[in-house]
């Protein structure tokens, strides 16, 4: 069964589908894969590399490749501030 609604209709639904996102947020992930973790810290990944040998930063790796938590990331930005 197909069902034709009239623009009215259409416009309607469309601002009850807008009113209702308008108050939601879209959460983004916490875990951060490596580019974008490198990013977050607005470094070269072989930089963030490094860190993760030195045990600065912890890597998570569920399925191999390596997953970092932005809350982690933030927190070691944190102790390094100067001044």
């Amino acid at each position: 069964m197909r069902v034709t609604l009239e623009p009215k209709e259409l416009t309607a639904i469309a601002d009850a589908v807008a009113e209702r996102l308008e108050g939601a947020q879209v959460r983004r992930t916490d875990w951060l894969t490596r580019e974008e973790a490198a990013e977050h810290l607005r470094c070269s990944t072989r930089h963030l590399d490094r860190l993760v040998r030195l045990g600065e930063i912890a890597a998570y790796r569920p399925c191999g490749r390596p997953l970092f938590l932005a809350e982690e990331l933030d927190a070691w930005v944190m102790t390094h501030k100067e001044g």
